[in-house]
């Protein structure tokens, strides 16, 4: 379990989790990315195992369910109070 407001994922794991899931290869991801392919495999591996996925035919299932997890946290956090209006209109969960 992750803290409440804290990812699951970090935003490198999950730039290469969402292109793994579009069907590109590691190859594909590290050039776009410019990222070497072993680092996509480490992102990957740390993914997989965060997302208790096996096949990489399973991350867009679980992607989407913890952005729907995320989206629903969001929610709650704002129905709480926790969070706040920022001068550009962004939303910041305190």
């Amino acid at each position: 379990p992750t803290p409440a407001g804290t990812p699951l994922l970090s935003e490198a794991e999950r730039k290469v989790a969402e292109l793994a899931a579009r069907g590109q290869t590691n190859r594909e991801i590290g050039r776009r990315l410019y990222i070497t392919v072993s680092t996509v495999e480490q992102h990957l591996t740390r993914v997989y195992r965060k997302l208790n996925v096996r096949k990489r035919t399973e991350l867009p299932a679980e992607l989407s369910r913890l952005n729907d997890s995320e989206d629903s946290h969001d929610v709650t956090r704002e129905a709480e109070g926790t969070s706040t209006r920022t001068s550009d209109g962004a939303t910041a969960g305190y």
